[in-house]
């Protein structure tokens, strides 16, 4: 008796500390950023900790690749840039909670910093409401 309890116990030892490996997969969702941004997301982790992100908007794709890991009940990704495009870069990390079958990304964005951006590259003042939602992407089958 004390044999398999020892046994059961190992098991569950060795499925808590690759437990990283249920998350792995693909992932789909959509989200509407800022007021009326909505963007589709696909979200492709793999075994080795690399992973791939495609985000469209109208008729734009933009790819992106770079390192993930897990830690507790969030996921972490770090995208890679190249030299060039690193100031061009929206956020650093990008934290994705864990809750069931889905992975949840709330945005937090510096409203100030991006109005001025935008309104540099239009030329006119721009004023922006954030009616940004947290993106929930689904796991696929």
């Amino acid at each position: 008796m004390g044999r398999q309890i020892l046994f059961i116990a190992i098991l569950l030892c060795g499925q808590f500390a690759f437990g990283q490996s249920s998350v792995y997969g693909k992932y789909k969702g959509s989200g509407m950023l800022l007021d009326t941004l909505i963007i589709a997301f696909h979200l492709d982790l793999k075994q080795d900790g690399n992973y791939t992100m495609k985000s469209s908007r109208k008729d734009t794709l933009v790819t992106e690749t770079g390192k993930w890991q897990r830690i507790g009940d969030k996921i972490k990704l770090k995208p890679k840039y190249s030299k060039a495009k690193k100031k061009y870069r929206p956020e650093k990390t990008f934290v994705l909670n864990i809750e069931g079958d889905s992975l949840v990304w709330k945005p937090n964005f510096n409203m100030r910093k991006f109005e001025k951006e935008m309104t540099k590259n239009v030329g006119e003042k721009v004023t922006l409401v954030d009616k940004s939602e947290p993106l929930v992407l689904y796991k696929e089958n």
